[in-house]
């Protein structure tokens, strides 16, 4: 998948949680190649119903009942992935041509360019390997 992919991705899901907040009754994502993250096969033109801030259902377009009245949005040549969790990541110690690392570039600045790097890729969540120094990460 990529760059681009990626980002829509991650723009969507922000997209989404906006609509959810909204008191939309429910929000039908159709069309799109559906990764369950399980281990399962890809599901090739999928629905996924969201109610709220859960997914109440998911599966082939055509095979998941959808609610009246849902909001439907149409995903058609996207993909849908669970959020990804970076285990092993040197937040702002890698400058920004990624060809050093030091504790010279663990800035703020630095920090949030990977952050939203690793957004803009589906890392929803990072660990931090306890190099962090200061009040900076905070």
């Amino acid at each position: 998948m990529g760059r681009t992919a990626r980002g829509i991705i991650v723009a969507f899901v922000a997209a989404v949680s906006v609509i959810a907040a909204q008191g939309s009754p429910a929000i039908l994502l159709e069309g799109a190649r559906l990764v369950a993250g399980d281990g399962s096969a890809p599901i090739e033109d999928s629905a996924v119903v969201i109610r709220g801030e859960k997914i109440v259902a998911a599966g082939r377009r055509g095979a998941v009942t959808v609610p009246a009245g849902a909001r439907r949005i149409n995903l058609a040549g996207k993909a849908v992935i669970p959020a990804l969790v970076g285990a092993h990541t040197h937040l702002g110690f890698t400058d920004v041509k990624g060809t050093a690392t030091s504790a010279a570039t663990y800035t703020r600045e630095n920090l949030f360019d990977h952050l939203t790097r690793y957004a803009f890729y589906g890392i929803a969540a990072t660990l931090s390997l306890g190099a962090d120094t200061g009040e900076t990460a905070f």
